[in-house]
């Protein structure tokens, strides 16, 4: 049985390490076009329920990732200065993505998993497997190669957004408005390891445009989020992702639905199979529980 998962980041390496666990004459391959350590993003967050699968599944992975990662217990949403307000009831974890890929790359390899680096996938056809996982993302080219088949609904929203880290380790999941003279602006933020936190930026079309960020110089833009959520970051920086440096960091968020995840050997995985928005942090959950 020869597996290839397109695709090297959680969803990718945990379905390659669960298969060479339970079929160890398997051949299992893990290709990802980027090289070794690269991922966008800075911090993913989970639940208990996602715990409890992961030592279910792989208790040696799951100990890893536990150990490694940080328990926030807390939730709060700021709004245009006012007293915070707390929201309890509600815990979880979180942690580098880095790390988290670190963990899961480190694991496959001593299950016996090939990974391969610096190769991007084109055309399924090219790949000498059984079975083709396309773990390769929101903008799967698996998928588009197949797209009568697959039958993808992409919907784009119209917001601008900006996945940022922080130096700031915040206290709790942060919820945070503020007003500015062009509209409201609004950032998602979670405590992260490593010393820094998640802090991911949204508004409307037209804040975007009328604060000139549309306009702006990728550094400059941060400095200006750095003076829109000054208390909330408490002085410290923003920093953009790596993988975005040279092109514009703003996105706006797509919605991907298919009509079946399955044609022939192909199977769609994570963010090419399904998004979630990025507002309730349940991207990384669902693409593990694939």
């Amino acid at each position: 049985m020869k597996i290839t998962c397109v695709g090297g980041g959680p969803t990718g390496l945990y379905f390659a390490l669960l298969s060479k666990l339970r079929s160890p004459r398997a051949e299992v391959t893990v290709i990802e076009r980027n090289a070794p350590g690269a991922t966008h993003g800075w911090g993913v967050t989970w639940g208990d329920e996602l715990l409890d699968d992961l030592y279910a599944c792989d208790p040696a992975s799951a100990r890893r990732l536990r150990g490694a990662s940080l328990l926030w217990g807390k939730q709060e949403v700021r709004i245009d200065g006012r007293a915070p307000v707390h929201l309890g009831g509600k815990y979880g974890y979180s942690m580098s993505r880095s790390r988290m890929q670190q963990i899961l790359t480190d694991r496959a390899s001593e299950l016996g998993v090939r990974l391969e680096y610096g190769q991007a996938v084109d055309d399924d056809a090219a790949i000498d497997a059984d079975l083709v996982v396309a773990a390769d993302g929101v903008g799967s080219r698996l998928r588009a190669r197949h797209v009568e088949r697959f039958a993808p609904t992409i919907t784009t929203g119209r917001n601008r957004y900006i996945w940022l880290g922080t130096s700031a380790v915040l206290g709790a999941f942060t919820f945070a408005f503020e007003r500015t003279d062009m509209g409201w602006v609004w950032a998602y933020g979670y405590p992260s390891t490593g010393g820094t936190s998640t802090f991911v930026v949204e508004c409307a079309p037209s804040t975007w445009t009328g604060l000139g960020l549309d306009r702006m110089a990728p550094d400059a833009g941060l400095r200006l989020l750095e003076s829109v959520f000054a208390k909330v970051l408490s002085g410290h920086r923003l920093r953009e992702p790596p993988m975005t440096l040279g092109r514009s960091p703003w996105l706006h968020f797509r919605e991907i639905r298919n009509a079946t995840w399955r044609h022939g050997r192909v199977v769609l995985a994570g963010d090419s199979a399904h998004t979630t928005h990025f507002g309730i942090g349940s991207g990384t959950v669902l693409a593990v529980q694939d």
